[in-house]
């Protein structure tokens, strides 16, 4: 099936996890452009630049962690491909707490707050930076997220997948039209 994405610009940012790994393949496999945001694995970003073709694909630094890295990964985006057209934000900047042994209820406000800033923001900021682009080049864009805090198995969670054995206690999807 030919989703129209052939030679589109596409940002997964989280690409050298899971997620943001194998949604950068399937927009890969649909003829796009994938650039592939990455926080801290760098090497697993370029192994999959290699897999999916240096002419087809690049990896970028992109930290949630790090607001001076956004521009500079959507410049070298732009140099490379053309304006982003699709932006999938699949990263995520780990919170402070320890995940696995606290329930969320016990975290205090000031543990979870810089967390939720942190991700909500930077994530923000690139969909208020691609926007211009998407428009300037009269292609309607298209922004996405998805992320995921793995706790304990959610059997009830439509996240919940056998790939992901200890699935999705907390789980958030947004869409904003370009």
């Amino acid at each position: 099936m030919d989703l129209g994405l052939t030679d589109r610009t596409v940002l997964v940012t989280g690409a050298s996890g899971d997620i943001g790994r194998e949604v950068a393949r399937a927009f890969a496999a649909e003829g796009a452009r994938v650039a592939l945001g990455y926080a801290h694995h760098r090497e697993t970003a370029a192994r999959l630049v290699a897999e999916l073709g240096a002419e087809r694909a690049v990896a970028v630094r992109y930290d949630l962690t790090d607001p001076g890295s956004v521009a500079p990964a959507l410049s070298i985006v732009e140099r490379r491909f053309g304006p982003v057209e699709v932006y999938v934000a699949a990263g995520i900047a780990p919170p402070a707490w320890p995940v696995q042994s606290t329930a969320f209820e016990e975290v205090p406000v000031d543990d979870w707050v810089p967390f939720l800033r942190g991700n909500v923001e930077q994530t923000l900021r690139t969909v208020q930076l691609v926007l211009p682009g998407m428009r300037r080049h009269g292609r309607a864009g298209r922004a996405a997220g998805s992320t995921r805090l793995r706790r304990r198995r959610c059997t009830g969670c439509p996240a919940a997948s056998p790939g992901m054995p200890d699935a999705t206690a907390c789980s958030s999807t947004w869409c904003v039209p370009g």
